[in-house]
């Protein structure tokens, strides 16, 4: 019976990206349709749930292998009550995790036509849904290592219910902001759907152990500012690189992938170094 009940929030948090699609399998193509796009919504239904959604669980890997590793670790410290290591814990997690997430989903997002381009040839629609979905994989991150935090401190029930209220927000949202924005509105609607489940999770930490992530907030800001000079220096070489070799094909679109990517991991780190953020957080 025990291991039954605390094996139902585990299979929540698995499902949590395919209860997201399965809204939009039930309201998107109506929506779509309703304000006179039934030409192309099966092309963008494939784009949003097959494509786009391939590339931005790339770096969601991440995330899993925070999420499963710091189970063991955050229950032993809380039950012993070693609040000072628990909070360390938490905190490191959080901050490598966004530090790592940040730089990527916002190479993504920049580099958008290229990365695309290298997988499936290039596309509009695709490099634009892929540009503003990939920032939303910060957002399944957070759910995934937050959820993994409840388990730790035995509250895991609270994850069914803030799933389900993001689930919720996704239900009531999906249909009016695809309306508004076409295919990236139900991208919204996801990433909406994620903030009040990662909010909940965050308030039922706080409320059952104290953890404060203040700290965790200022680096991140500090690693978004860095993340965004790098994306300006990507996207410029992206742009020159596109004026040179063009647009032609899959190998094009690898090459500027090929080129830019180290680039901005360069420029990512020597600025993480010199403003003392890498240190910081990778001691």
């Amino acid at each position: 019976k025990e291991i039954v009940l605390y094996s139902i929030p585990f299979i929540f948090v698995g499902l949590a990206m395919p209860l997201f699609q399965m809204v939009d399998t039930l309201t998107f193509n109506r929506a779509m349709v309703s304000i006179g796009l039934d030409e192309i919504t099966d092309t963008a239904f494939g784009v949003l749930n097959v494509t786009a959604q391939k590339l931005v669980l790339i770096p969601m890997t991440l995330a899993t292998a925070f999420s499963l590793s710091i189970v063991p670790s955050v229950t032993k410290s809380f039950v012993e009550k070693k609040w000072s290591l628990y909070n360390q814990q938490l905190t490191e997690t959080f901050q490598v995790l966004l530090f790592l997430l940040i730089p990527a989903v916002m190479g993504m997002s920049v580099l958008a036509d290229s990365v695309y381009g290298s997988f499936y040839g290039f596309f509009e629609l695709g490099s634009t849904v892929l540009s503003v979905y990939a920032p939303v994989t910060i957002l399944f991150a957070l759910f995934s290592v937050t959820a993994a935090i409840l388990q730790g401190i035995n509250q895991q029930r609270f994850t069914v219910l803030s799933l389900l209220t993001g689930i919720l927000v996704k239900l009531s949202l999906n249909i009016p902001l695809i309306k508004m924005f076409e295919t990236n509105g139900a991208v919204y609607a996801t990433g909406l759907g994620f903030l009040v489940a990662i909010l909940i999770n965050l308030y039922i930490i706080y409320y059952f152990s104290g953890y404060k992530p203040g700290l965790v907030i200022r680096r991140s800001m500090l690693a978004l500012l860095i993340a965004l000079v790098m994306a300006v220096v990507v996207k410029m070489l992206d742009i020159l690189l596109a004026g040179w070799l063009g647009s032609g094909g899959q190998m094009i679109a690898i090459l500027r992938v090929a080129i830019t990517v180290p680039v901005g991991v360069l420029v990512y780190l020597l600025l993480s170094y010199k403003t003392g953020l890498l240190k910081a957080v990778l001691g």
